[in-house]
This record gives C-alpha cells, structure tokens and sequence, in this order.
C-alpha cells in the first residue's frame, strides 16, 4: 500500500507499508534474499522529495523492518535511503540510490546484518519511443561479529520499445556476480499496453 500527497510541482512526501514472506532459507540464485533467512517481513516507511531547478530531484526516507519466525522473538531494524535525479528533457534520466540498513542483533530474535546498497541507473530515450536502460546495483553485507563482508552486484542492461499509446514491451540481460566465486546470465522479457 503506497500514498503520496503533491504539494506542488517542485515537493512532495509519501508513505508506504508492505509484507512479505520466505518460506526457506535457500536460494538459488545470487543476491542477499536469505540475509535475515525465512521468516515474515513487514515494513512501514515515510519520506519525501523536492525538486531543485528544473533537472535535479533530491529525495530521502526511512523504513522500519519488523522480522518475524517460528520459534524466535520479533526483530526490528530502521533502514535509511538517500537518493538523487537529474533528468534532461524527457529524454536522459540518470538515478541514484544509497540504501544503509544497521546491523540488529536481538537477543532471542534472528539477527540481522548490517548492509550497505547503492543503486545507479541510467535511462536514454531515442527518437521519442526507444528506451535504453543501464542499471547497476552493489549490496554489501557486513559480518556479525568478524569476518569479511559479502558483496554482491547486478548490471542490467536493456531495451524497449515505449510508445504514447499501444503496444509496449522490453528485453533486458542482467548478469550476477558474488564476490569472485559465482557469476549468473539471465534474460528478462516484458509486454505491456499503454492506453493514453
């Protein structure tokens, strides 16, 4: 469930609440899904956007994660999120995101590692219906107690076709790495129907 509320052209603010559960801690694919392992996950967040000149959006937020599994207490974590737009004429769009999660190590409770997550993406619109997308994701997860942190990274890379009116549809490859241990290839395709 996401709300927004506009004050003008130039700031706005926003609230959301989501859940979601994992039934297992596996996972066969790279990425950091089973960090906090199985369990259910709610989160209530708020935050809020301005608009600077006519090309750069400043936007910030937070979310508190409520981790929930058989046999465990509750745990509770508070995410922050900073991120920053510039966008040029409706043709180039270029976003950044930075995403901190502290560690939370509830005596009873699953523990949660700390996390360190940045997000860059970059779109370019071509002759007024072709889209070009590169999108670059890093997350970083920080031991509990010692060790060395995890790393793990994404690049999409894609295209699509995103006329005013009709048929819409994208291809795009995004490739896996984990630390330098494994690396993936998939493929993703999508259709869709704008209808104004």
């Amino acid at each position: 469930l996401s709300l927004a509320y506009r004050f003008s052209d130039s700031a706005s603010i926003g609230a959301v609440y989501r859940t979601w559960k994992k039934e297992s801690d596996y996972t066969n694919t790279i990425g950091r899904e089973y960090e906090t392992g199985a369990g259910e996950k709610t989160a209530l967040g708020f935050g809020g956007s301005i608009r600077l000149l006519d090309f750069f959006f400043l936007a910030a937020g937070v979310e508190e994660i409520t981790h929930k599994q058989s046999g465990f207490d509750e745990n509770k974590w508070m995410d922050q999120m900073l991120g920053l737009g510039l966008l040029g004429e409706g043709v180039f769009r270029l976003e950044v995101a930075k995403i901190v999660s502290p560690e939370s190590d509830t005596t009873g409770a699953v523990p949660h590692a700390a996390t360190d997550d940045v997000i860059m993406s970059v779109e370019i619109k071509l002759a007024t219906t072709w889209l070009l997308r590169y999108q670059k994701e890093e997350y970083v997860v920080k031991p509990i107690g010692t060790g060395n942190d995890a790393k793990y990274e994404y690049t999409t890379i894609g295209v699509g076709f995103v006329p005013d009116e009709g048929l819409v549809f994208g291809i795009a490859m995004i490739t896996g790495k984990q630390d330098e241990n494994f690396s993936s290839t998939d493929y993703r395709l999508s259709m869709g129907w704008n209808y104004w």
